[in-house]
């Protein structure tokens, strides 16, 4: 059954990746999340 979530979950993922990318450079000043991982599959 297609109920055309995939491209909203898709570019939900997407955004999330962008804003943690920001954050590992603006927070952490370039520095891997090592906890990443575990969050986002939280």
């Amino acid at each position: 059954m297609d109920t055309g979530l995939e491209p909203a979950i898709a570019a939900l993922l997407r955004a999330t990746e962008s804003a943690h990318g920001a954050y590992e450079t603006e927070i952490l000043g370039g520095v891997r999340d090592e906890s990443w991982p575990t969050w986002i599959h939280g």
